[in-house]
């Protein structure tokens, strides 16, 4: 990963989420539960309580969304990780 966070921002991926039912219809982002699974990928250097690898919970609602290399990323302040498992 060439991407490195600064000061306390967190850099992570949606683990597996379903993403159409059961009977094969597609469901949009906005109808998805907005705090998902997801493996922490980068810390900048200020975070103090998560480390690259760590599965938490997070608001989608508080992160930016991008693509990098072909990927989907989030990122978000350290301080918008609702938990940790």
């Amino acid at each position: 990963m060439n991407l490195k966070m600064i000061r306390n921002r967190i850099l992570f991926r949606r683990l597996s989420e379903d993403t159409e039912t059961e009977g094969g219809l597609l469901i949009p982002d906005v109808a998805r539960r907005p705090s998902v699974e997801a493996e922490v990928v980068s810390v900048g250097p200020q975070a103090v309580e998560l480390k690259v690898g760590d599965i938490v919970m997070v608001d989608l609602w508080k992160g930016t969304q991008f693509t990098y290399d072909g990927k989907s990323y989030w990122m978000v302040d350290e301080d918008r990780v609702s938990a940790t498992a």
